[in-house]
């Protein structure tokens, strides 16, 4: 989709998946080979990057402490429209556990299954001072 006002689009031509997981997964989160990581998102929007790191985590069995960083969540309406899962072939626990990504309360770090604790912290990028340090950031911010 492209945003005349910021002229930018939001994803690659081949897709929203399929750049996460070249960008996000395959080129940073499998190259660090840590039983335990912590990661920085900066722009959570959809929740693709933390539902594509989630079920990371659960393949490979590490265990990841995910924050992500949002100024403008996105409403209710227009997450339940998202098309992710059935892209995926998700089954129905994975869809549980996508739609639990964005119903978790914000500010705190909450248990989404064993390997995956989420805080998903609302403000912009310039009032973020981090307490904890991260071995891994996706920026995927942008305008």
């Amino acid at each position: 989709m492209y945003v005349e006002t910021l002229d930018e689009t939001y994803h690659s031509i081949n897709g929203a998946i399929q750049e996460a997981l070249h960008v996000f997964i395959n080129a940073g989160l499998r190259f660090i080979n840590n039983p335990q990581l912590k990661v920085l998102e900066i722009g959570f929007g959809t929740g693709l990057n933390a539902f594509l790191t989630l079920l990371e985590a659960q393949k490979q069995d590490i265990k990841i402490n995910y924050t992500s960083i949002e100024a403008y969540p996105l409403k209710d309406e227009i997450v339940k429209h998202l098309n992710y899962t059935n892209e995926l072939n998700s089954s129905e626990g994975e869809i549980e556990l996508f739609n639990l990504l964005h119903q978790v309360e914000w500010e705190s770090y909450q248990k989404i299954t064993e390997q995956f604790t989420l805080n998903k912290i609302e403000m912009k990028l310039a009032n973020y001072q981090p307490e904890e340090q991260f071995d891994l950031i996706y920026f995927d911010a942008f305008g």
